[in-house]
């Protein structure tokens, strides 16, 4: 019972005011915390999208898309360990930036690649022009594939999405890679943003956004 002066509502018309909040949060947090001028519409979307939990239909999904929108574990806490990248100008074709972070067991890796495609051709039949791609390799060296969330992980290929995503629900401790590869951009290069939330070994959260085995 919310008393006579609220009313509750639901639907797309609800959500998209609470997400264009959110938004202006993490962009003042991007810009006041981490000193990033700039933060990319690509980092705003990638962070928004890491944070998101399944609703019970399947990621991404036609009914709910990445899931439920958290702001709580969109920004670093105790038990968030938060790795940004803004990468721009970016990659060209055959081109690849790669990570080495140290991720801890007890708490779900999650990885999410955004960027901003250029503008397809009208009535074109695909309608993404450049293709980049999200690969993680854990400490057995088992690789995940962005967007495939089904065992072996590692036997499809997006080529159709300017989004992907990596989840491992139970990662043992050790050194986990990540790379963004690019497999076909005919319009360089192709600026991204790239976010991974974890258990870090020994410590609470926090935000990393340079690493001296990155080649971001």
């Amino acid at each position: 019972n919310l008393g006579p002066n609220y009313s509750t509502c639901t639907g797309t018309s609800m959500a998209t005011p609470h997400i264009a909040g959110l938004v202006a949060l993490l962009r003042e947090y991007y810009k006041t915390k981490m000193n990033i001028a700039t933060p990319s519409s690509a980092l705003i979307k990638a962070t928004l999208i890491n944070s998101a939990a399944d609703m019970g239909f399947g990621l991404p999904s036609n009914a709910t898309g990445w899931g439920r929108v958290n702001i709580s574990m969109a920004l670093p806490s105790p038990n968030n360990k938060l790795f940004v990248q803004d990468v721009s100008p970016g990659l060209s074709t055959g081109q690849s930036k790669s990570c080495v972070i140290s991720v801890a067991a007890g708490r779900p890796f999650k990885a999410t690649l955004v960027w901003s495609d250029r503008e397809a051709a009208i009535l074109a039949p695909i309608t993404l022009v450049n293709d980049l791609n999200l690969v993680v390799k854990d400490p057995q060296s088992n690789l995940y594939n962005g967007n495939d969330f089904n065992a072996p992980y590692n036997n499809e290929v997006d080529f159709r999405n300017n989004v992907e995503q990596v989840i491992i629900p139970n990662p043992t401790t050790g050194k986990y890679s990540i790379t963004v590869n690019a497999i076909n951009v005919p319009s360089p290069g192709q600026p991204f943003a790239l976010v991974v939330s974890y258990k870090k070994p020994g410590q609470g959260g926090g935000i990393s956004v340079r690493s001296t085995l990155c080649t971001f």
